[in-house]
């Protein structure tokens, strides 16, 4: 991904600042313009460069280590319940929408599916729930498709935090329900966002700046069937973490996906959903002019600030605390003889790939120790 910014950024002409800084980053990282530091052991002999990385939550290298610290974060929240797995997404007729108005339409949405899932789950189980959120904006061809990922405790709080009601385990709430809920609730928010003016109308979509198309888009969406999906409950608590983990921190694209690239095209690996509903191999490949392919990855970069993981109910910031404590009063650690407790997968998880290693790779013995900085270098570009 790097060496294809590197090589080609400059066929996309002008780019807003946001999106130039993501490219700098992007290009820049773990290499010599950033600067780093050289280590030696301090039992044997070897030495080792390690140049600084850039940090950009849009950078594929940088997201590893920031997966792993914030799985690690979150692991004192798990309770020892099953987890379900929600997504919430949007029509694509509202992408136009989007392209100008990013930070208003991701908060609606963000809005709209955690309110949708409060109200539905309180319905059926007269409980407040939990509820961990994260936003995807793409899809397998890197078109934009948001949508929201949404982890959610089998069971929630009721009566002053007195009571712990546990959710059926192979039915958690009727999709259907959720679909209408959550289509009405956006659909109200987007109408209020218009009325009240924080939406931008640009040349892409100025003819939604006219309130009879833009009410024509409202109501061709609510004729839809909103797709919300609900996954089978996981394993157990740690599964939850290391599948959410693996959502949170995850960009457009991973270099694992790229199969090659040159002047005029790259070529990467998608998974055909359809394919795989059909019960065919969902693996195959698709070809992109290489500007069409950068300029899709820059869809994708978020509004500076802006947060892409939220929570809710008694996992929010302000019950979370109070909340988490009364569960775990509430509920037994385990059943089942023989069943790790949440604690001890924690515990076995930390350990098992620590964040960071300073262990000397030759030796296996010493540790290695930074002896000597490295300042950054001013690189041009090999256009």
């Amino acid at each position: 991904m790097a060496d294809i910014f590197r090589f080609h950024r400059h066929k996309l002409g002008i780019l807003s600042w946001q999106k130039q800084k993501v490219v700098k980053a992007i290009t820049e990282c773990r290499t010599a313009a950033l600067g780093g530091h050289i280590y030696e052991c301090n039992r044997c002999d070897n030495r080792e460069q390690s140049y600084n990385s850039c940090r950009n939550r849009h950078c594929i290298k940088c997201q590893f280590a920031a997966k792993r610290e914030w799985i690690e974060e979150r692991a004192a929240d798990l309770l020892p319940v099953c987890y379900y797995h929600v997504v919430f997404t949007i029509p694509h007729e509202f992408n136009e929408l989007i392209l100008t108005n990013k930070r208003t339409i991701y908060d609606i949405l963000f809005r709209a599916s955690s309110a949708t899932l409060k109200e539905v789950f309180r319905r059926k189980y007269q409980a407040e729930p939990g509820m961990i959120a994260v936003l995807h904006t793409w899809g397998q061809n890197l078109s934009l498709h948001p949508h929201i990922h949404m982890v959610i405790p089998g069971g929630g709080l009721a009566d002053g935090d007195s009571r712990w009601v546990h959710t059926e385990e192979k039915f958690f709430l009727n999709v259907r329900a959720l679909g209408s809920v959550f289509r009405a609730k956006f659909i109200k928010m987007i109408r209020r966002a218009y009325s009240k003016g924080p939406l931008t109308f640009l040349d892409i979509n100025e003819h939604l700046a006219n309130r009879p198309a833009f009410q024509d888009l409202l109501d061709t969406t609510f004729k839809q069937d909103w797709n919300v999906y609900a996954k089978k409950p996981f394993q157990n608590p740690m599964h939850v973490l290391k599948y959410l983990g693996g959502y949170t921190h995850r960009i457009a694209f991973a270099n694992h996906r790229l199969l090659e690239f040159d002047e005029k095209t790259v070529r990467f690996k998608i998974r055909d959903r359809q394919a795989e509903k059909e019960g065919k191999s969902a693996s195959t490949e698709m070809t992109l002019p290489t500007v069409e392919f950068m300029r899709r990855f820059l869809l994708h970069v978020v509004p500076r600030g802006f947060m892409r993981i939220r929570h809710y109910g008694i996992l929010g910031s302000s019950r979370k605390k109070t909340a988490l404590a009364a569960a775990r009063k509430l509920l037994p650690e385990s059943h089942d003889k023989g069943t790790k407790s949440v604690a001890e997968m924690v515990a076995e998880f930390a350990t098992a790939s620590p964040i960071t290693s300073d262990e000397c790779q030759k030796c296996k013995a010493g540790k290695m120790i930074p002896i000597e900085t490295i300042m950054p270098v001013k690189i041009t570009d090999s256009t």
